[in-house]
């Protein structure tokens, strides 16, 4: 069946030729006869009688034989397929490929030019066959079929590493907090075998109804696990610890004690720097001293006794101190005291230094220190006082 008449186009005479025009006609298919004439339109409108009947048979298109093309009985993870010269009179080289997602045949890529593709593909038996297309869309001749086996890439590691024979928790004070209230858990590991794609540890901590973990990243055996944030003095935790290679995950192995409670174990044996300073005025004595350069000293007990009270068994005044003095109200005159400044601790526990700084001070007949002098007394430190 022949194809319809139509017109091409009403195109604008631009020469001053007016025998002359030019039209350029696309989208005619190769391999067939078409014929034309044409009418003038005149200036009033009116169409001139047609002109003689032309004839044009456009050109028989080619049809590209079958590619070259390389492609291995096996590979790794992918099909790698090789054009080693791109087919004249060809618009594409098709890849079709029958098996795993393309099913019964599908076209997976298409080459341009000569080259390399890398088709990824699961594991599995796949045939492959190669066909030019023509810029007309006509296919070529296919080439042969290829069969190519394709295994894996890389074989997933599932494996977990062993986990670890046991762990043991001990604790307390963080030594950074000078307030005595943040705290630290450590984990003394026994390993298992240590394989070759060890990547650490992960600690699994349970405070409450808060559960969180930390990692370790390390490639080789760790003997403790020092774990800090979140810890509070005085709370419990329960611990348990699990090995990695970074995908896999051993079984968590529960740690002893279970829970742990962080205890204020820090022991305390600082004392303030130099000398007690005394000053009295109305038999009130005053007594000063320089801090302490522990950190985690938070305030003192200061103590007044009699001068005769040695060991402290009868304090008769106690004061607590933020600051470097305190003040003792109701001594009595011609009188010699004892004092004792003892160093405590932040933290619920605050506790108290097993080493104690003394001093010895006596008020006049009037109840007041002679010129209102102060006087600093021999310094004498003494351990175990309470």
């Amino acid at each position: 069946m022949s194809d319809a008449l139509k017109d091409l186009a009403i195109v604008p005479v631009t020469s001053s030729d007016t025998n002359y025009f030019l039209r350029k006609v696309t989208g005619l298919k190769i391999d067939r006869t078409y014929s034309f004439k044409f009418q003038w339109v005149l200036e009033d409108d009116t169409l001139s009688d047609w002109s003689p009947g032309y004839q044009i048979s456009t050109p028989t298109e080619d049809v590209p034989s079958a590619p070259s093309v390389v492609i291995p009985a096996t590979a790794i993870g992918n099909i790698p397929v090789t054009l080693s010269t791109f087919p004249a009179n060809t618009k594409r080289v098709d890849i079709y490929i029958i098996g795993g997602v393309y099913g019964t045949g599908k076209v997976a890529d298409s080459f341009f030019s000569a080259g390399t593709k890398n088709i990824s593909v699961v594991a599995g038996v796949y045939q492959v066959s190669l066909i030019a297309v023509t810029p007309s869309g006509i296919n070529g001749d296919p080439t042969n079929t290829f069969t190519i086996t394709i295994t894996n890439l890389v074989t997933e590691d599932t494996v977990a590493p062993n986990a670890i024979s046991s762990g043991v928790v001990s604790g307390g004070v963080h030594p950074q907090d000078s307030s005595g209230q943040l705290g630290y858990l450590n984990v003394a590991v026994t390993n298992s075998t240590i394989p070759t794609d060890f990547a650490g540890y992960i600690v699994k901590i349970v405070g409450g109804t808060n559960t969180w973990t930390q990692t370790f990243n390390s490639t080789t055996a760790l003997s403790n696990l020092y774990i800090t944030g979140g810890l509070f003095v005085g709370q419990a935790y329960t611990l348990s610890v699990a090995t990695t290679d970074g995908k896999n995950v051993s079984s968590y192995i529960n740690c002893t004690p279970a829970p742990f409670t962080i205890a204020d174990t820090r022991s305390n044996t600082s004392t303030v720097t130099g000398d007690l300073s005394f000053s009295a005025t109305d038999s009130i004595l005053t007594v000063s001293w320089v801090g302490s350069t522990d950190p985690y000293v938070d305030s003192y007990r200061v103590q007044v006794t009699a001068n005769t009270d040695t060991t402290f068994m009868n304090v008769l005044q106690t004061v607590e101190s933020k600051g470097t003095t305190a003040t003792f109200g109701g001594l009595t005159s011609n009188t010699t005291y004892r004092v004792r400044v003892t160093a405590r601790y932040s933290g619920a526990a605050g506790a108290l230094s097993t080493s104690h700084t003394i001093g010895t001070f006596t008020l006049n007949a009037s109840g007041n220190n002679p010129n209102k002098l102060e006087v600093l007394v021999t310094l004498r430190s003494y351990g175990s006082f309470k």
